[in-house]
């Protein structure tokens, strides 16, 4: 995880099920709630093709919008 603004944004490598992993590496998202509860997130913006259940994150109170683009594209 990467603070891009203290107190307002955090950047990291979105979330794997690990029913989804094949082989990727990565975190499931349950490994991120106790995290993003201590800094206080509150919205996910997942960026990349669902690899998880945005469930996991609103289940827990914590919103969760896609704004997918091709990785390495500049976002709209």
């Amino acid at each position: 995880m990467n603070v891009i603004i203290p107190n307002k944004f955090i950047a990291f490598m979105g979330p794997i099920d690990p029913k989804n992993r094949k082989g990727s590496h990565g975190n499931a998202p349950e490994d991120y709630l106790q995290v993003f509860h201590h800094f206080g997130v509150s919205r996910v913006v997942r960026l990349n093709e669902a690899q998880y259940e945005k469930s996991k994150f609103t289940q827990q109170n914590i919103a969760h919008s896609d704004l997918q683009f091709i990785d390495g594209s500049t976002p709209p």
